[in-house]
């Protein structure tokens, strides 16, 4: 914003919510959870000058299974990341997600562990902007848990997403009314 003002331009910086938040909130993922992630990191996904060397001693620190990772701009760097995450103790099957376009109408998203998340996203065709979030409460969300029980991990995007998930709402209410609220 200094440039801008520099060159003579008014601006200001309007209050909103990071990519993450508004991302975690839509999908469900908890960022921390008691008893599953005590803490949160953000990272980006690159370095300045592009030498994906100075990732290593940072991405390495990330490796606590009881803390979540969001990954800004991480797509082009996703195999090194998930390589030095699983090589400094994460589990490979830590739960993953990437986020194309996250809380837009052209949302897409790919549920995957993430020992197979790179492969997912690259036949998915993922794009700029992808946010990455990877850790346990990422297990929490309704998205992974359907992508768990099924063995299928989701592709489709958000709204055909959230119109299974409606769909799903409606059967269960039809099974349990007693706990239609929950359902919403």
């Amino acid at each position: 914003m200094s440039h801008l003002h520099n060159l003579t331009f008014s601006c200001y910086a309007a209050a909103g919510i990071t990519a993450a938040s508004g991302i975690c909130a839509e999908l469900g993922i908890p960022l921390t959870h008691r008893g599953v992630a005590t803490s949160v990191r953000f990272l980006t996904g690159h370095s300045r000058e592009g030498d994906e060397a100075q990732l290593d001693e940072p991405i390495a620190a990330c490796a606590d299974p009881h803390t979540t990772l969001v990954v800004y701009m991480g797509l082009g760097t996703l195999p090194a990341l998930t390589q030095q995450l699983t090589a400094a103790g994460l589990s490979p099957g830590t739960p993953a997600v990437a986020i194309e376009r996250g809380t837009t109408a052209d949302q897409r998203t790919v549920w995957a562990p993430v020992d197979h998340l790179c492969d997912d996203v690259e036949e998915a065709n993922l794009q700029s902007p992808t946010l990455v979030i990877i850790g346990e409460v990422v297990g929490l969300a309704k998205g992974w848990r359907h992508a768990d029980s099924t063995g299928q991990q989701q592709r489709a995007s958000w709204s055909e997403f959230r119109e299974n998930w409606q769909a799903e709402a409606a059967q269960q209410q039809q099974q349990h009314p007693e706990e239609a609220n929950i359902y919403v």
